[in-house]
């Protein structure tokens, strides 16, 4: 009769235990990003990291890998517009009292700088969307270990 209470209670026991499970969650990566005057600064959980270890965190979302090219690009124009016309700009400006500057090419450069400030600027406004759009979607994951096996649950 002990033998057959042991027995029951061991599978009563065993039955218990295969149903519980430890959960261990890891939350992902909370980017962010800090545009300095000549450096800029990426973070992940709000530590410093670098660019590469940043994309290669970002990347791992289609539609924020996409958008964050798409902002790099414009940026990049930015620069290749922008930069030259503010050097002709204030090349103009500064020799303005011996040689008045050409209308045209003051107007072009004028155009030419702020052209490449706002694409820059848009630019900059897209990569701030793609980290908006990673952190929004971050998921998160549950590791489940159990007597009878281990499990990983991705949740949305």
């Amino acid at each position: 009769m002990r033998n057959i209470i042991a027995l029951i209670l061991s599978i009563i026991c065993l039955n218990t235990f295969s149903q519980t499970s430890e959960s261990y969650s890891k939350q992902n990566e909370k980017l962010g990003i800090n545009y300095g005057l000549l450096k800029t600064n990426y973070y992940s959980n709000q530590l410093e990291i670098e660019k590469k270890e940043f994309k290669s965190i970002l990347f791992t979302n289609e539609e924020a890998k996409s958008l964050y090219k798409k902002g790099k690009t414009y940026s990049t124009f930015g620069y290749i517009i922008g930069t030259p016309s503010l050097i002709l700009l204030l090349v103009q400006l500064g020799d303005f009292q011996n040689n008045p500057p050409i209308t045209e090419v003051l107007v072009g450069s004028i155009i030419g700088t702020t052209g490449g400030f706002l694409l820059d600027y848009i630019g900059r406004t897209k990569v701030k969307k793609s980290i908006s759009i990673y952190n929004n979607e971050i998921i998160n994951t549950t590791l489940n270990i159990k007597p009878n096996g281990v499990g990983l649950a991705l949740n949305f």
